[in-house]
């Protein structure tokens, strides 16, 4: 998943690092990816796995909470494969949600942090918006 999210960032001429660390009240947190103006945590899952951990998704935002205040740059998870089949239609974190499920994703996003399908990623490339 890293490298698909990697390889689609090189393809637009994103400026793109793997693994920096940031190191907030002496711990120290290393996203998956980061970019000028973003820091990434990649979750993908294939179509065969079976069992919950596709709820990791959800703790997510929780375990990365203070980098985008601490960066001033934004969290962005990006879901590929099933963790984004997933979000859609198991967790519906994209549309169709319930007003609470609506208030925390609001509240994650007024925190700098975003949840984005791989697939996004692609239509940006393949219609060339970025």
């Amino acid at each position: 998943g890293e490298t698909i999210v990697y390889e689609l960032w090189k393809a637009m001429n994103i400026n793109v690092r793997k693994k920096t660390k940031v190191v907030i009240n002496g711990r120290t947190y290393i996203p998956d990816l980061e970019t000028d103006h973003a820091y990434y945590e990649i979750k993908t899952r294939n179509y065969s796995t079976p069992g919950t951990c596709g709820e990791k998704i959800l703790g997510t935002p929780l375990k990365y909470i203070d980098i985008p205040k601490v960066t001033g740059k934004p969290l962005i998870i990006i879901l590929v494969g099933f963790k984004e089949y997933e979000a859609i239609h198991t967790f519906n974190l994209f549309d169709d949600m319930s007003s609470d499920k609506k208030h925390v994703i609001d509240t994650y996003a007024a925190m700098g942090i975003y949840y984005l399908g791989a697939s996004q990623l692609w239509n940006m490339l393949y219609e060339g918006y970025y």
